[in-house]
């Protein structure tokens, strides 16, 4: 068995790239798996060092945990980093936040000391216990396709060993490793597929961790050509005014049977949970205007598919305008203010004469109820007219209007329109423009 899995891992270490002199460092917890592993790297005469983090969770356990690992750096001749996690580190669901707090203090260590790569012990019954609560929690085809065996610096070498063979391989090399007793406890999901349902599974199946794993495979071979057809086609669907704001155009696939697949992959890369992606798919049915919010994102619901942007916070706005100059304005729009006599100097430009007075112009959100004269129309709401110039919802939540004297008169940035009667060409006129960097 030692030889076998001696091969494999050379195998997979070279496969990515791994020369006997490059310097990786391996995850050690003090348990079987990462001690097996540990012990393979050493036996292959691979340059490495040992990363162990503390979280603190167990008392002395986790004392204890931290000095055997010690020991094992001692045995093998190799550099150990230690870190403990500090208060206010770990909060909310303990596994996931210490699951995020190892992997980026990895990333860090590997940018930091020019490691190749970091190593993590997964092994077959780890892909299948989590294949079975990615299933279970329905969290889609992305998490069912399970753990890859190299992503980015994370590189997993026994993730096709079973289970049993590094049970062997401990026993013929003599290997002693901790226990963590945390893992026996039904509390967490995880513990329960691994401690319950998996060891029913296989006395019916006792191939059912390779089985899974071997399904898992094909399933990233899938998920690999999806996502090459999707990074193609994406850019016909979404367009991206900014960086927080996304307009969605689905109405050429809404009859293909893909579109719920494809509007909830585009959701997950938003890092929507899969329960707010369910709603998506109900949103899509709901009638134009109807919104929801999820991952700090808002959507409202289009007549081609979604618009999807981050709301600024609003408080009060309400600034004066006096003279010429540019004004910032909210959403990051500027607006300039000159002098001259041409009301139409750009089509979307607003012309007020000196002579109204311009110690009472201002420029402020709109408000419900507000109404501007409109030539030939009268007045409008405003709220009618913005739904009417089809501007998307976060231009109406953040759209400003010209007030003199606290009436308005102008939306700005919707195109010209005279206020009160037009002025004579000998008029001066204080032009209000929408200046675009």
């Amino acid at each position: 068995m030692t030889d076998k899995l001696k091969k494999e891992v050379a195998a997979h270490l070279i496969a990515a790239g791994i020369a006997k002199h490059h310097v990786v460092v391996l995850a050690i917890s003090g348990g079987r798996d990462s001690v097996v592993l540990g012990q393979i790297l050493h036996l292959l005469g691979q340059s490495f060092a040992l990363a162990h983090l503390n979280y603190g969770l167990r008392g002395d356990d986790s004392i204890a945990d931290e000095a055997f690992v010690g020991q094992c750096a001692a045995r093998w001749g190799v550099e150990l980093y230690l870190k403990r996690a500090q208060e206010g580190e770990l909060d909310g669901n303990i596994q996931q936040s210490a699951r995020r707090l190892r992997y980026s203090w990895l990333e860090e260590l590997c940018e930091s000391k020019g490691f190749k790569c970091y190593l993590t012990a997964h092994h077959q019954r780890d892909q299948a216990e989590g294949y079975l609560l990615a299933l279970l929690k329905g969290r889609g085809s992305r998490a069912l396709s399970g753990m890859p065996l190299l992503k980015g610096r994370r590189l997993r070498p026994l993730l096709y060993v079973s289970s049993s063979s590094l049970e062997v391989f401990a026993s013929e090399q003599g290997l002693l490793w901790r226990h963590d007793h945390s893992n026996d406890a039904l509390y967490y999901d995880r513990n329960f597929i691994r401690n319950q349902i998996l060891p029913l599974l296989h006395e019916r199946f006792p191939l059912a961790d390779q089985l899974v794993a071997r399904e898992v495979k094909r399933l990233q071979m899938q998920e690999d050509i999806l996502a090459a057809w999707l990074k193609q086609h994406k850019s016909k669907w979404i367009s991206e005014i900014d960086a927080s704001f996304h307009a969605w155009d689905l109405s050429y696939i809404e009859r293909e049977p893909w579109l719920e697949w494809v509007t909830g992959r585009l959701a997950s890369d938003y890092g929507w949970p899969q329960s707010a992606i369910d709603s998506l798919w109900k949103l899509w049915h709901a009638p134009v205007g109807k919104k929801m919010k999820s991952n700090g994102w808002t959507v409202v619901r289009t007549v081609k598919g979604f618009d999807w942007f981050v709301l600024p916070e609003k408080g009060v706005f309400e600034m004066a305008i006096s003279d010429a100059g540019i004004w910032e304005l909210p959403g990051g729009l500027k607006l300039e203010v000159s002098k001259g006599a041409d009301v139409r100097a750009s089509e979307f430009s607003y012309g007020v004469a000196i002579e109204k007075g311009t110690e009472a112009l201002a420029v402020r959100y709109w408000r419900p109820g507000d109404k501007v004269q409109m030539p030939g129309r009268g007045l409008r709401k405003v709220s009618d007219l913005l739904q009417e110039w089809q501007w998307n919802y976060r231009q109406r939540f953040l759209a400003v209007v010209l007030t003199l004297k606290d009436e308005p008169v102008w939306v700005v940035g919707s195109r010209s329109r005279t206020f009160a009667q037009a002025p004579t060409p000998t008029q001066e006129v204080l032009v209000f423009t929408i200046k675009h960097d």
